[in-house]
Parts: C-alpha cells; structure tokens; sequence
C-alpha cells in the first residue's frame, strides 16, 4: 500500500512518462530546458531541424542551438534572430 508521498511519486512518475512518449512522437521539433538553460529533453523533430543527435546535446546550454541559428542567419544575410526564454 502506499503513502501519501508514494503515491504522489507514482502520479507524478506516470506523468513524466506519458510526456515524454508523447514528446517523443511528434512530428515537430520539441526542445525543453531545466532553470539553468541546460537541455533536457531533444526530441527526433530537434534532430531534424538542428542537425544534433541527441546524446550530443543533453545538457547543453540551449544558447548553443541559438548561437547555431544566428550563424546560419548572418551567413545569409538575414537578420540575426534571438533567442528568449519562454514562461
């Protein structure tokens, strides 16, 4: 049987799990980052559009894939585009 805290835990486990298949499946690119800006979740749709495995950029600064963006920009000749966090 389990606790209060347990079952919190379980719910909360369960959650985690249902998010990350469901991240995992979509089509678009889903990048997620923890309060210090490192990468935590790299989703196949991230793949595709950033060009990085994701064993290469977990926890990563996210600034990486800006810094990515406002090369490929300036080689173009397009205006740098920034990035900001979100929430």
């Amino acid at each position: 049987m389990f606790d209060a805290i347990g079952l919190r835990w379980l719910w909360s486990w369960l959650a985690e799990r249902r998010f990350q298949r469901i991240a995992m499946s979509l089509g678009d690119g889903l990048v997620c980052a923890d309060r210090d800006f490192a990468i935590t979740l790299w989703n196949p749709g991230a793949e595709a559009l950033f060009g990085y495995r994701s064993d290469e950029i977990l926890g990563r600064p996210f600034a990486t894939i800006c810094a990515r963006a406002e090369r490929a920009a300036r080689s173009r000749h397009s205006p740098s585009p920034t990035c900001r966090a979100i929430g």
